[in-house]
């Protein structure tokens, strides 16, 4: 249960990683 409860906060932070990425490409161009 625990390694389940950490892989989701991982995959959560990866997308929360790839989101703030996105929008800081979008907002450059």
């Amino acid at each position: 249960m625990e390694g389940k409860i950490r892989d989701l906060h991982q995959n959560k932070h990866v997308f929360m990683l790839l989101l703030a990425y996105h929008l800081l490409h979008h907002i450059q161009q």
